[in-house]
This record gives C-alpha cells, sequence and structure tokens, in this order.
C-alpha cells in the first residue's frame, strides 16, 4: 500500500525521525539525549523538504510511545499530538521494545532477541520478539520488573539487546538461554516506519487522546538528581 509516514522515535539517548516515501526510508537522528526538543522539528522539517513535501502530504505519523526515557517518550507523544491535530493526520502508536528488536533485525539480522531496557530503580523493560515476515513480533507480554523477576520463557533467545546490560549478570543468571549481549542500546526512526507500515495496512489507527506515553508502571518515579 502506499502511503507517506513520518516516524518519531525519542524513547532513548538516541533521538530520530524518518520519512517513509516513495517506498523508501530517509532519516536524520542525534546522539545529544538533552536535545531532543530542539532536534525533532527541525529535522522533520529538513526532511521534508529534501524530499520535496509537506506535513500535509503525510498519511499518518507514528511514534515510539515507550516504554523508555519517561522525558524522551513525553516529547514524541506531545511532538505527535501537536503536528497530528494542526495538520488533521491519524496516529499510529509503535512499542519502543518493539523498534528495538525491529533495529536489532535490520543492523544485526537477529530473528529473535529480547529488548532489554534500564527502567531505573533496579529494574527493567522486558519483551521477547521473533521474527514474522521480516516483522518482529512480540511473544508474550511487555513488564517492567527486577532482572531476577524476568517472567518468560526464553528457551530459544540466545541474544539481547538494549540498555539493560547494566543487569547483564542478573539477566542472564534468570535466563540461561541467553548467551550474548549486543552492543546495541537504542531503536530508530527507520524501525519505527517499519512497525508502523504494517499498523497503516491494517489502519490500526489511535487518537489524539490515546497517543500517549506507555511506561508499564501503575505509578511513575520521578528522581530529583542533585543540583536540580
Amino acid at each position: 500500500m502506499a502511503c507517506c509516514l513520518l516516524a518519531i522515535e525519542s524513547s532513548g539517548d538516541v533521538c530520530s525521525v524518518a520519512v517513509y516515501f516513495n517506498g523508501s526510508i530517509s532519516q536524520e537522528l542525534t546522539q545529544q539525549p538533552r536535545k531532543h526538543s530542539e532536534f525533532i522539528l527541525p529535522a522533520i522539517d529538513g526532511l521534508l523538504s529534501t524530499l520535496g513535501i509537506g506535513l500535509g502530504d503525510l498519511d499518518a505519523i507514528v511514534f515510539a510511545c515507550g516504554p523508555g526515557s519517561f522525558t524522551g517518550i513525553r516529547i514524541a507523544a506531545a511532538m505527535t499530538q501537536g503536528l497530528a491535530l494542526s495538520h488533521n493526520v491519524p496516529i499510529i502508536s509503535v512499542s519502543s521494545l518493539a523498534a528495538l528488536a525491529q533495529t536489532a533485525h535490520r543492523k544485526l539480522g537477529l530473528v529473535q532477541v529480547a529488548s532489554c531496557v534500564d527502567a531505573r530503580i533496579n529494574e527493567v523493560y522486558w519483551g521477547v520478539y521473533k521474527e514474522e515476515n521480516q516483522l518482529m513480533v512480540l511473544q508474550g507480554t511487555e513488564v517492567v520488573c527486577r532482572p531476577e523477576d524476568i517472567p518468560f520463557d526464553t528457551s530459544n533467545i540466545e541474544i539481547a539487546v538494549g540498555s539493560g546490560v547494566l543487569y547483564k549478570s542478573q539477566v542472564m543468571d534468570r535466563c540461561s538461554s541467553i548467551k550474548g549481549w549486543e552492543s546495541l542500546e537504542n531503536s530508530e526512526a527507520h524501525d519505527v516506519i517499519t512497525l508502523g507500515i504494517a499498523q497503516f495496512e491494517q489502519q490500526n489507527f489511535v487518537s489524539v487522546e490515546q497517543a500517549v506515553p506507555v511506561y508499564l508502571r501503575d505509578k511513575v518515579t520521578w528522581k530529583k538528581l542533585p543540583g536540580r
């Protein structure tokens, strides 16, 4: 199905935007964690200008809804809501853990992987994915938990990715099948787009009110850093 999509991914240290147009994906990214809000709109403008299209040409906006950095996914949600409202564009919501697995599939050729992201306070965001028709599909449920409480049977999962590498020893003790941890910590908008295309084909949109961050927690814990 021909479509024109914009994707925003700011759930980790790397922030990226991408546009799918005429069957190809163009992407811009930055590795400045505290500059996401300053980067997104100019990057979008630059991509669209290069492609010779505008926001009014978009068929949908796809955003990585989390879990991940509280601030980062709030920025992505707010940007998506604002652009969608002002240009009357549908919204597609994609899991950041799924996007990380999709990035691992594209960059590393992995067909099954555990996405494990640091959730702070000695917890991780966790999800297991397997490739089906070039898309990484969730097996079971995404959770937030202590590394030693990861609930899934991961007997066929040998590789993990993500910033949860901080808890590598605890995770591998819990999941004995995991033999390695690839040095990939961030998902990219390129892969948010890939997952978004499949959602677009199913017309699986969310309302502006539903385009909100996903924390996988009933309560979000904020910790003030010294001097802030």
